[in-house]
């Protein structure tokens, strides 16, 4: 069983049930985790879903600059899902430059 401190944003996951799907964490809050598929991350889709820690493996973790890409992108698309002050504050976490 995963820690829940290994989870983070930009750790790469799959479902331990659907283990074809890789995943981009976005947000892990607690035993809660909001993640969007990787593919659609690829083709600048970003359909956001929450899964349990309990049920996702850590494949490895997106480079910051991805990363970085990844936050900005669902910034603005997120309003009303995410909660925008939150998510600032995690991008400023990663990036001062922001």
């Amino acid at each position: 069983m995963l820690k829940e401190t290994e989870i983070k944003s930009g750790s790469l996951v799959v479902n331990s049930l659907e283990k074809d799907i890789l995943y981009i964490v976005i947000i892990s809050d607690g035993d809660v985790v909001l993640v969007t598929s990787y593919n659609d991350y690829l083709e600048g889709r970003y359909i956001l879903s929450k899964v349990y820690i309990n049920r996702i493996v850590k494949i490895g973790d997106v480079d910051n600059f991805n990363l970085k890409q990844v936050l900005l992108d669902i910034k603005d698309m997120s309003i009303g899902y995410i909660n925008g002050k939150r998510l600032k504050k995690i991008i400023k976490t990663f990036f001062t430059d922001i």
